[in-house]
């Protein structure tokens, strides 16, 4: 129940609709019934990013600390049932409001280290990277981090043309 809550909260937050996104994370924060670490973490990860948007960043600071203690006391795996766990991307997002755009970059650099093999999420973070250092005036890294997503762009185009053709040929 919690995890469509969250998906709820996600889906308000995208379209920036914050008094729904709150009545959702209220909603899943009520929810009694013990969804283990990873729903909590993804709860609480969530409610980060509702409180970054909010404005409210020593919370978000708070709550996105809290997920990755849970992380470490648990282990838990970037692809849990409860989702993506990716707090570094939320603090990322956190310090890019804050103004913290060096911090940033640091932060989706560990996050593009713990995602593995999610090549749209890491596709998502190199994005971010580039644009950050073209922020900041780092013309040099932002072209270099700019051929690395597309390289992993085209890379990610050629498995999936890749799929569809095969699939094709199932069919």
């Amino acid at each position: 129940y919690s995890v469509i809550l969250i998906r709820m909260v996600t889906a308000m937050l995208q379209k920036n609709r914050l008094d729904s996104a709150t009545y959702f994370m209220t909603l899943a924060n009520s929810d009694k019934a013990d969804n283990g670490p990873d729903a909590k973490i993804a709860i609480l990860q969530t409610e980060a990013q509702l409180k970054i948007q909010s404005g409210a960043f020593e919370e978000a600071e708070r709550l996105l600390q809290k997920c990755q203690d849970l992380i470490k006391q648990n282990n838990v795996p970037v692809n849990a049932s409860a989702g993506t766990i990716a707090p570094d991307f939320y603090f990322a997002q956190l310090r890019i409001r804050q103004g913290r755009l060096p911090e940033a970059i640091d932060f989706l650099k560990k996050d593009i280290s713990r995602l593995l093999n999610n090549r749209v999420e890491i596709l998502r973070d190199y994005r971010l990277i580039a644009d950050l250092y073209t922020k900041t005036g780092n013309s040099a890294k932002a072209a270099e981090t700019y051929a690395i997503v597309l390289a992993k762009q085209d890379s990610l185009l050629a498995d999936q043309e890749k799929y569809r053709s095969i699939s094709f040929e199932a069919e």
